[in-house]
């Protein structure tokens, strides 16, 4: 698999890059797998691992091995939220 980051690229630029690309896939219902995500951007497990728990804090994302994935129940529009536990309609009504 081909690097997509490109190596003249900024450290900010290669950031955005990435979290776009994740939040791409799991938007589109895909499981990805952290060791792939790794070696696709050329960062550690750890980088990635700081995208999903703290810099994509506020998404429902589940963890299963390593393998990470959106809520079912965010992706139809219906999800509990972090914070309080309470049933949430769609993120944008939720927001305001």
């Amino acid at each position: 698999s081909e690097n997509i980051v490109m190596k003249k690229t900024s450290s900010h630029d290669k950031l955005a890059m990435r979290l776009g690309i994740t939040l791409t896939g799991l938007f589109s219902g895909k499981k990805l797998n952290i060791y792939q995500l790794a070696s696709e951007f050329n960062v550690s497990v750890r980088t990635i691992q700081r995208d999903m728990n703290i810099r994509l804090m506020y998404l429902p994302i589940n963890n299963s091995n390593g393998i990470y994935s959106l809520d079912k129940g965010f992706l139809l529009g219906i999800y509990k939220c972090r914070c309080c536990k309470k049933t949430n309609p769609r993120l944008r009504e939720s927001l305001g």
